[in-house]
């Protein structure tokens, strides 16, 4: 399984990052569970490190959630 880290520009909210997980399977099911496992490492090891971790939402997202 190849994974690829990358570190895009810093800004004043921190230093963003790209994640790139290839896996053999073919399986819906089976790549979820991988990619789940993934994220939920990363999750705990950021904590492990003082880290915090956040996702800046766009401007479609409020536009989109003050229709419904």
């Amino acid at each position: 399984m190849d994974f690829i880290v990358r570190e895009l520009a810093s800004s004043s909210t921190g230093l963003p990052i790209e994640l790139y997980v290839f896996t053999k399977t073919i399986k819906w099911n089976e790549y979820e569970r991988i990619q789940a496992g993934i994220i939920d490492h990363l999750l705990a090891a950021a904590a492990f490190f003082d880290l915090c971790l956040f996702q800046e939402p766009a401007g479609s997202d409020f536009a989109s959630a003050l229709r419904t």
